[in-house]
């Protein structure tokens, strides 16, 4: 199966654009207008992006015996060793602050245990791991496929149905629930609709799609600032936007040979420590910045351009120097179990 290059590079585009809507609503600066926006769609390109990959990667081994247990295995060694360093880190530098700037307000242990456990509707330490419920849903709606492959089309149903009930009015308390009614459910299954697209028909026109998805979020955006954006979901919008990107991005890949930037290469492969950890270091950020009346001496954009390129620089070094050695160092220990998965 061809690596699909330029696809993989829009992993390096999500965590920047969330970023850079962070730090812009924290600095309080207008860049590129998102001040006037909600949000920039890369949580929902993120969400797109993850049902196609784990289609398009996985649709292989539907029916395989025993690849349910080591698709859950592999997958969630992935997300909770990293969350649960980098929450405990930023709880004990939160602590420290604490006692040493008594105006810092420092996590609770409640907020520590919601974050460790990556629990849905919750406020979390790393801020972005909210969505990381949601794809621990995806994954179990994958493994639940993967297991029986007959139940994928009334399954996926199920799903969109789901995602549309999440429109109509209603007083319940989400909890829980949430992660079965909501409209990310909807963007997880344009992915894997993308995907089968891909498998299934050789795509021509890929810059066709590009357009129409890029197109897609720049009215996405406009009407954001419209002020009317309440009539159409946003996660309809970007969804679908996303889903033409995606099959712009698989096309040309699947049909030329695409040269990704080097800067690109290093950004998706610091994609998940960008997206984890850029929160909480832009907090630290602005406390300084208000705390010592640094906007009476330096204007808020050069410290928030700054503090981007920071924040950045740091996440870079966070993947090389933490999360790869963690993740090699995981992988060692779960090959056995995978090895057993495969023995019996």
């Amino acid at each position: 199966m061809k690596k699909l290059k330029l696809l993989q590079s829009f992993r390096a585009i999500a965590p920047v654009m969330i970023l850079l809507l962070h730090a812009s609503h924290l600095f309080e600066v207008n860049f590129m207008y998102m001040l006037d926006i909600e949000k920039t769609g890369g949580v929902d390109l993120f969400f797109v992006m993850s049902g196609f990959l784990l289609y398009y990667i996985y649709q292989r081994k539907f029916g395989v015996q025993g690849e349910t247990k080591r698709f859950l295995i592999k997958r969630v060694s992935r997300i909770y060793p990293l969350v649960w360093i980098l929450t405990i880190f930023f709880f004990i530098v939160s602590a420290m602050l604490g006692t040493i700037f008594p105006t810092w307000t420092s996590y609770s242990w409640n907020m520590l245990l919601d974050s460790m456990l990556i629990l849905p509707n919750t406020e979390h330490i790393l801020d972005t791991t909210w969505s990381l419920s949601h794809i621990i849903f995806f994954y179990g709606i994958i493994a639940l496929i993967i297991w029986k492959p007959v139940l994928r089309i009334p399954f996926l149903i199920i799903t969109l149905f789901c995602s549309i009930l999440f429109l109509m009015p209603s007083e319940l308390e989400m909890g829980w629930l949430g992660l079965v009614l909501n409209l990310y459910n909807l963007e997880f299954l344009l992915g894997c609709l993308a995907a089968q697209i891909v498998l299934k028909k050789r795509l021509a026109g890929g810059y066709a799609f590009l357009i129409a998805g890029i197109s897609g979020f720049m009215f996405t955006w406009y009407y954001m600032m419209d002020g009317e954006w309440e009539f159409i979901p946003l996660e309809v919008l970007f969804g679908v936007s996303s889903f033409f990107l995606i099959l712009g991005g698989a096309a040309l890949d699947r049909n030329k040979d695409i040269r990704i930037p080097k800067l690109f290469q290093v950004l998706e492969k610091s994609s998940f420590a960008i997206y984890l950890i850029h929160y909480p270091l832009l907090l630290i950020f602005i406390y300084f910045y208000d705390l010592h009346g640094v906007d009476e001496y330096v204007s808020s954009t050069f410290v928030f351009t700054a503090s981007v390129m920071i924040t950045i620089a740091i996440c870079i070094g966070a993947h090389y120097w933490v999360e790869r050695p963690l993740d090699q160092m995981v992988q060692r220990w779960i090959r056995p179990k995978l090895d057993k998965v495969d023995s019996n």
